[in-house]
């Protein structure tokens, strides 16, 4: 998936922070079926901490 994508391998890296090891959240905001483009809509709740 593009957003997983984005976030972990382009800002991640250069944030200053990490993913911690509490478990992500997707939320799905829509039904890409219903969708005039057929995309998808998400949230990503991506726990972090400020990297040591």
């Amino acid at each position: 998936m593009l957003a997983y994508e984005t976030m972990f391998r382009l800002w991640l890296p250069s944030s200053g922070y990490e993913a911690d090891d509490r478990p992500c959240l997707e939320l799905c905001l829509n039904d890409p079926k219903q969708d005039k483009e057929g995309k998808c809509r998400v949230d990503l709740h991506i726990p972090i901490r400020q990297r040591a």
